[in-house]
């Protein structure tokens, strides 16, 4: 398959287009042709050396969209063809935190996608079964991409930190990044007076 690697932290001349073996489904592993990976400022950091986890050469990325393309081994309740989106890490599915629906900060998984486990800057990914959901119809690859990272942080922290009300003030800095311009509309959609914030001109 090709896949952009990142070879060495710093700048965009750290990737290189390449060839490499497409990864193949285990045991309760789907195997996913990836049809949108976002481009999340946080792949921009994990480029640029910030997180240790990153391992190089690797694929980064994690906010990925596809079609399931191939079921491994006793893996269910999936079809060849049907439209996933995956969640930002990896989880076992079974501990405290992902039974409580904190399968985000698990400490008993592989890991972030596109950082201890190759992500979505190429044709294919394999991962387990329970760090898939279903895109309804409707929803277009590119836009649920970004719904685990961008949408799901703010949504997690206007709704279950914040506990934002009908008629509640929010202020949300950085307004116009990709967390935040979500952050605005989620804040809306909960009925709250948003008050909008950014440094940028645009």
């Amino acid at each position: 398959m090709k896949a952009m690697m990142l070879k060495g932290f710093g700048g965009l001349e750290q990737f290189a287009l390449e060839d490499v073996p497409p990864p193949q489904p285990q045991a309760g592993e789907v195997l996913v042709r990836i049809r949108a990976s976002g481009v999340c400022y946080h792949d921009v950091l994990a480029r640029q050396g910030h997180f240790p986890r990153t391992r190089l050469p690797g694929i980064i990325g994690h906010e990925i969209a596809g079609e399931v393309a191939a079921l491994g081994a006793g893996t269910q309740g999936f079809q060849a063809g049907e439209r996933v989106v995956l969640v930002m890490k990896d989880h076992c599915g079974h501990c405290r935190l992902c039974l409580k629906g904190r399968d985000n900060i698990c400490q008993q998984s592989g890991g972030l996608f596109g950082e201890e486990i190759p992500g979505g800057y190429a044709e294919y990914v394999s991962v387990r079964s329970h760090a898939l959901v279903r895109i309804p119809d409707g929803v277009t690859y590119a836009e649920a991409s970004v719904v685990p990272c961008a949408l799901g942080t703010a949504y997690h922290g206007l709704l279950a930190i914040a506990q934002v009300q009908p008629g509640d003030s929010v202020l949300i800095t950085g307004a116009t990044g990709g967390v935040g311009i979500h952050a605005v509309q989620v804040a809306r959609m909960l009925g709250a007076r948003v008050i909008a914030v950014t440094t940028s001109a645009g």
